[in-house]
């Protein structure tokens, strides 16, 4: 779905709720509430959300290059050449590993943190309709984008809203 146009424009209709995919059992957001969203770490600076997704994966995956594949092929080469400078070659390649490793963790606590916080302020605003940048609203409960200013509760979940 491209971001900016209505559905109308696109020729779609939106997803009923039961479709729609779950992630981890995590409580369903709509799409705008989460882009918008940044997290404070203390009072000096706010960050996007981070979400790993996309690229937890190939973190994971680089990680386990430098902490198996490269310290075995060094071993072997080792073994077959008895050459010293694999021995240094697998030691430089673990520590690679480990730096990743850690930097994979600091990630993932701070995605969890963020996850924590939006979870506590996500239930204060579930009930108001989110004023997109085209002029209409979002059901926070159900991502409907086809609300307007004089909706007082969503067609397609039946959330009755705070605002109006």
């Amino acid at each position: 779905m491209r971001m900016g146009v209505s559905i109308a424009e696109q020729g779609g209709k939106i997803k009923p709720r039961s479709t729609r995919s779950k992630i981890a059992g995590a409580a369903r957001r709509p799409i705008a509430y989460m882009r918008k969203f940044t997290v404070e770490l203390g009072r000096r600076f706010n960050i996007k959300k981070i979400n790993s997704i996309g690229y937890g994966h190939k973190i994971i995956g680089l990680a386990l290059l430098f902490l198996a594949v490269i310290p075995v092929c060094c071993l072997v080469f080792s073994l077959i050449f008895q050459a010293a400078i694999f021995f240094t070659l697998r030691n430089i390649s673990l520590g690679i590993g480990f730096l990743i490793t850690l930097f994979f963790i600091g990630l993932l606590f701070i995605e969890l943190y963020q996850d924590k916080k939006i979870e506590r302020q996500y239930p204060h605003v579930m009930k108001n309709k989110l004023k997109l940048d085209n002029g209409q609203f979002e059901c926070q409960s159900c991502g409907n984008r086809q609300l307007t200013v004089m909706d007082e509760n969503c067609v397609i979940c039946g959330m009755k809203f705070n605002n109006n």
